[in-house]
């Protein structure tokens, strides 16, 4: 039973670091609470300062109290890291 709701909000990246042999980043956002729950960005193409402005929306349940947000620069075959960070 959720004991709350928790709002973020993906706002943009600044000055992501390149990972792409050819052009910018295509990058985007990974959230979760729980890595059997993760919520996603759209990509953001061609861009090392994406702005997505995107809203997402956590069911908390006793304990979540970590979000981890891993950011992706998405390729033809797999992802690579651009980085990533967690808030408690």
């Amino acid at each position: 039973m959720p004991t709350g709701t928790l709002e973020v909000i993906i706002v943009e990246g600044r000055h992501l670091k390149d990972r792409d042999l050819v052009g910018q980043n295509d990058a985007y956002v990974e959230i979760y609470l729980d890595k059997k729950y993760k919520q996603r960005t759209t990509t953001f193409s061609n861009s090392n300062h994406p702005t997505w402005n995107e809203r997402f929306t956590f069911n908390l349940q006793k304990g979540d109290d970590t979000i981890h947000f891993d950011v992706y620069d998405a390729d033809v075959v797999g992802r690579d890291s651009i980085g990533s960070g967690k808030v408690k």
